[in-house]
């Protein structure tokens, strides 16, 4: 492993969106040996100052091996030292530098101490829409302290000498401060990192904080589809499980989770719920039908469309379950229940129909479907004695139906609460879950930013 090339920059200014921005982020190649103070090279100066300090950020590292991958992808040559970096280097990737690495350069010591969080003069330099898709691809480079000071010229070695063994990687880093804040172990496992500077320490125990507290988990984490299955017609089960092997935390049997999808490149993102129909262990089930109509103005079944078609190995983006169309919604002393679903509304049905006769009530679940054929999970729900109508004044007048579950479309719930009340059982628990459509879920704060000027 070894510098490849060292570069400087001087103050100066850029344009950016017609305004003059004071910066040192344009870094020109230097010929030959570069002394390395505490607070980095000679000769390359800063415009601001660091919010983690500037020892914490002397000396920037950039594996030389991303410059292909970013020409490939932003289809142009890049010019040396375009990421504002100190040092091009052919040494460890994100994914190998440990946070407390010690790594020799030339006669000096350096030590890993931070990754890079880039900022608007970056994502000028690389004519990125937001420095946040620069982040987003963690191959970031890393910052560096001086251990020893000495002098650096291409050509020199660069080599981790001690590995902070225990330590986040850089990768790791990024994902979990700048996108996982809901992974309490790894936050501790951050906070705990080799020789990390306070001022990151004070920000990841805020964010573990409110990782901490927060119902399930905070935000929205990623999830990898394990395995997929047929379910009925147009339909299938995606069993999703952690990829980092974190557990799920406990759910109650016909809560829902929210995902959040972009199904068209460019457009908004969009947020829908999916009932938790099954689990085992770690790993939650859901039941997702294809839409048979897709509107990119309307948005309608773009996002069922897009789950639908995930193969094993796909990710999603998925919130905490929440909900209350559970068992724990049932009134004190009633022990006879009616379960009215539709449509998909029979999803959060089945595992809260298998919840209510665990706890020996006295259920009756009646699925409602004017169309022919068989529904998804209609084998789990069979099973469970589901009976099918399509007559609502039937279904209520058979008996008094004691607490009422409804769930299914927004028409559908909406009719029974009136039927309820016209056959004279308008005294009854009414306890309704509408779906499929947008749901309200909590978002994670914004990514970590450091003032504009970051970059020197």
């Amino acid at each position: 492993m070894r510098v490849v090339r060292v570069q400087v920059g001087r103050a100066g200014e850029i344009v950016i969106d017609g305004r003059a921005v004071p910066t040192a982020i344009v870094k020109r190649p230097v010929e030959g040996p570069v002394a390395i103070g505490r607070l980095g090279l000679e000769g390359d100066e800063r415009v601001l100052r660091r919010r983690h300090g500037e020892e914490h950020h002397a000396v920037y590292a950039y594996p030389e091996a991303h410059y292909g991958w970013w020409e490939e992808r932003l289809g142009r040559t890049l010019a040396p030292g375009i990421f504002g970096e100190n040092l091009t280097v052919d040494g460890p990737l994100e994914t190998e530098a440990r946070i407390g690495d010690r790594i020799a350069c030339g006669t000096a010591l350096l030590q890993v101490a931070q990754p890079r969080i880039p900022c608007r003069k970056l994502r000028h330099q690389l004519g990125l829409r937001s420095s946040l898709d620069f982040l987003a691809t963690r191959r970031v480079g890393y910052y560096l302290r001086v251990l020893r000071e000495g002098v650096v010229q291409a050509g020199d070695r660069f080599e981790v000498v001690e590995r902070a063994e225990g330590s986040p990687t850089v990768d790791t880093f990024v994902r979990i401060a700048t996108e996982d804040y809901w992974d309490v172990v790894g936050l501790r496992e951050l906070i705990a990192a080799r020789d990390l500077d306070p001022t990151w320490r004070e920000d990841l125990g805020d964010k573990l904080a409110r990782a901490e507290a927060a119902e399930g988990w905070l935000g929205f984490r990623e999830l990898e589809v394990v395995r997929r299955e047929a379910a009925g017609e147009g339909a299938v089960h995606l069993w999703l499980a952690c990829p980092w092997g974190r557990p799920l935390g406990p759910h109650r049997p016909g809560q829902a989770v929210g995902v959040l999808v972009r199904p068209v490149e460019g457009s908004r993102p969009m947020r829908r719920r999916y009932a938790i129909t099954a689990r085992e262990g770690e790993r939650i089930r859901l039941t997702v039908r294809v839409a048979a109509r897709r509107s990119v103005e309307e948005g309608v079944g773009l996002v069922s469309s897009y789950v639908h078609a995930l193969e094993a190995g796909g990710r999603l983006a998925v919130s905490a379950p929440r909900g209350s169309w559970t068992a724990e919604a049932l009134p004190r002393g009633v022990r006879r229940v009616t379960v009215l679903s539709a449509g998909m509304g029979i999803a959060p049905a089945v595992p809260l129909v298998r919840d209510l006769r665990e706890a020996g009530l006295a259920v009756r679940a009646v699925h409602f479907r004017p169309e022919p054929g068989e529904p998804p999970l209609w084998d789990e729900a069979r099973a469970l004695g589901f009976e099918r109508e399509g007559d609502l004044d039937v279904a209520l007048r058979e008996r008094p139906p004691g607490a009422v579950y409804a769930a299914g479309p927004r028409g559908f719930v909406a009719s029974l609460g009136e039927r309820l009340e016209v056959l004279g059982h308008d005294g009854a628990a009414f306890v309704e879950e509408v779906g499929p459509g947008p749901v309200p879920v909590p978002a994670a704060p914004p990514p970590p930013s450091e003032p504009p000027g970051c970059d020197g």
